[in-house]
């Protein structure tokens, strides 16, 4: 992926999405994968999702409030 997508291009965006997208396709083929959205949708947990999202929004919350939103979040989903 970082070779398809470089920090710097003269390209126009769009070509540089597609490349960076057409890698991500061809990752999801060589792990047996049928579509980029399979290989998110086999790899996708919930909960990390909800842990790095508090982590990410709460910082300076303490660890055992931190996870107890976690709890009532997940409990939602």
């Amino acid at each position: 992926m970082t070779q398809a997508i470089p920090d710097e291009s003269d390209e126009h965006p769009l070509t540089v999405i597609r490349r960076g997208y057409d890698a991500l396709a061809e990752v999801a083929d060589q792990l047996g994968y049928d579509t980029i959205d399979s290989l998110v949708a086999a790899n996708y947990n919930e909960e990390a999702v909800v842990q790095d999202y508090i982590k990410d929004q709460f910082p300076e919350m303490p660890a055992p409030r931190k996870n107890e939103l976690a709890e009532q979040l997940i409990s939602k989903l």
